[in-house]
């Protein structure tokens, strides 16, 4: 038997690059799922033209609130609803409550993230996505490097299948990917990318340098409002909210970027910031309203979610005056946005 490993390709994946949306999770008032919502958000993202792949399972979709049954059937519904069209990523971590208090016992939590990544591959997702385990303490002894280490390596031996490592906003600081430990993880064939999540570069800088030598490695700016930094020092596409409701005025960022435009790049992010600030000011249910948003133009989803964007996260009603607030996400929206996706659909270079 041959020991050389396989060999890997010079660039990342197409899926893995420009813009990728984290997916709400579209429910019913009771908070059950609304798989048909689910089936009309990757129609409408789809509808876009830029949009690379869709996120499951996300955090702005209440990731530590679904179970593996529910992730599993997400996997099923967005795969066949997305028809190789668009790339598929699945949140594939364990069950977890998202308090550090309350960690799951280690063996349970690796288990289920081979099951959920194993079902992610049979059922034609495009990588399973593995958050950097924070939700496992380590062992007597045993240095934080080699428990995150460990944990990749034995869902990547246990899977063979891509595996797209997610560092959340907030998780503890000493879970967060060092240089040393992103140049052991891209050793490993499997893993080929990752999201970091943060807008600064104290925090992304250090996994920006352990992969600079890693041309198959995919890079994604974790927020939008960094994304042009995080493109200066190698990444390859964007990872953000607002690329569910306006993920044309990211393209155009990137757009201008890669083809040297960089003052005009610039000033795009400004729109982005801008846009996304504005629309996420409309408060707590922001996620809830681009739903409804979503919904008036023939998509129709939700109106709740499980993600943090959901008005009284404990089930509360929705605003008596939806209206008002969904007017004006689909102004501010139509403001920045607007040129950008009259482009997109028209196969116009980006204004």
């Amino acid at each position: 038997m041959s020991s050389r490993k396989p060999s890997l390709p010079a660039a990342p994946p197409k899926h893995l690059t420009d813009v990728i949306t984290p997916m709400l999770t579209p429910c019913h008032e009771d908070r059950s799922i609304d798989f048909d919502g689910v089936r009309n958000l990757i129609r409408w993202l789809k509808s876009r033209k830029v949009v690379r792949s869709v996120f499951v399972r996300s955090g702005t979709g209440g990731m530590w609130t679904l179970s593996v049954e529910e992730t599993k059937r997400l996997i099923e519904t967005t795969v066949e609803e997305a028809a190789g069209e668009i790339g598929i990523l699945a949140n594939c971590s364990g069950e977890f409550k998202g308090k550090l208090a309350e960690r799951p016992d280690p063996k349970r939590y690796l288990d289920q993230s081979i099951e959920l990544a194993a079902y992610a591959r049979d059922h034609g997702a495009d990588a399973a996505v593995l958050v950097l385990p924070y939700p496992l303490a380590p062992k007597p002894g045993q240095a934080m490097e080699d428990l995150v280490f460990d944990y990749y390596k034995t869902v990547a031996d246990a899977v063979d299948h891509p595996i797209f490592i997610y560092q959340t906003p907030g998780m503890p600081d000493e879970y967060h990917a060092t240089a040393q430990l992103m140049r052991r993880l891209v050793s490993l064939p499997q893993i080929c990318g990752i999201k970091v999540s943060t807008d600064k570069h104290d925090v992304f800088d250090p996994v920006a340098e352990g992969v600079k030598d890693a041309p198959h490695f995919a890079l994604i700016a974790g927020s939008e409002f960094f994304m042009l930094e995080a493109l200066k020092l190698g990444a390859v596409g964007v990872l953000g909210g607002g690329a569910t409701t306006q993920p044309e005025l990211l393209y155009a960022a990137k757009w201008h970027y890669d083809r040297g435009n960089l003052e005009r790049a610039a000033e795009v992010q400004l729109e982005v910031t801008a846009c996304e600030k504005a629309v996420s000011s409309l408060g707590p249910f922001s996620g809830s309203v681009r739903m409804v948003l979503l919904g008036q133009m023939g998509y129709p989803m939700g109106p709740y979610t499980r993600g943090r964007t959901v008005y009284g996260a404990g089930g509360g009603a929705l605003p008596r005056r939806m209206d008002l607030f969904v007017e004006a996400a689909r102004q501010i929206i139509e403001l920045f946005a607007g040129p950008y996706r009259e482009a997109v659909q028209a196969g116009r270079d980006m204004p």
